[in-house]
């Protein structure tokens, strides 16, 4: 995709590039605008310079051209070899995070702040020390969050907070991951994998003990959790 057109791109999946070619027909049969290669009229708009362009969303108060401009060429799409083996699920899960920790990178101390999916993925399948010492600076940063919503000496998770806050968080926090996970009821809508059964291995201080699955699971739970947080 040409550099003039990417700004005018309003799509990112195949759905609304369906919706783009669906709504230039409609546009068509209803006689609003002629096709961009018909005949003569087509060869007008070339020779009047109309660049490739998408008519979808329809916008407000805008007539619909007279003539469709050209459909831009769409870049040749390329698979992404990550590190880690996900489903549909896991996979959609995966590009959630990415994009939250890209965002909030600066706020997590991140290093790198602009964090790369495979370098998200290498954490997740946790290979080698580098890549665990990712991990760890994406849980203690969310726990950090989750711990400073819990106030007051009554509440359950007044002890838990308490040891989130000292200086062996980053020992400890497969260990208080799966502390956290065994009140959790809502686990299920982010793993096929039960909240019992992650939090099995990481109980005992093993993160690499929950498949890759129930790993994902994990980091799409808490980030929810950072995001409701009240701080």
């Amino acid at each position: 995709m040409g550099a003039a057109v990417a700004p005018c791109f309003p799509m990112d999946d195949d759905l609304l590039l369906h919706k783009e070619v669906s709504y230039r027909a409609y546009l068509v049969a209803s006689a609003r605008s002629a096709p961009a290669d018909d005949g003569p009229a087509s060869a007008l708009g070339r020779r009047g310079g109309a660049p490739p362009a998408y008519v979808y969303p329809p916008a407000l108060r805008r007539p619909a051209p007279p003539i469709l401009p050209p459909l831009p060429t769409l870049p040749t799409a390329w698979p992404v070899a990550l590190a880690v083996r996900l489903g549909y699920s896991g996979t959609t899960r995966l590009l959630v995070l990415w994009d939250m920790c890209a965002r909030l990178g600066g706020a997590f101390q991140l290093t790198p702040r602009r964090l790369p999916l495979h370098a998200l993925a290498h954490a997740l399948a946790c290979h080698h020390p580098i890549d665990y010492a990712l991990a760890t600076q994406l849980h203690c940063a969310m726990l950090r969050v989750i711990a400073r919503d819990v106030t007051g000496a009554d509440d359950p998770l007044a002890g838990w907070a308490e040891t989130v806050g000292g200086p062996l968080l980053a020992l400890t926090w497969p260990a208080l991951t799966a502390q956290l996970l065994a009140g959790a009821d809502d686990f299920e809508a982010y793993s096929a994998v039960p909240a019992a059964e992650a939090a099995r291995g990481m109980a005992a201080g093993e993160w690499v003990a929950a498949t890759e699955e129930a790993r994902v699971g994990v980091l799409g739970w808490l980030a929810d959790r950072v995001l409701q947080a009240r701080e």
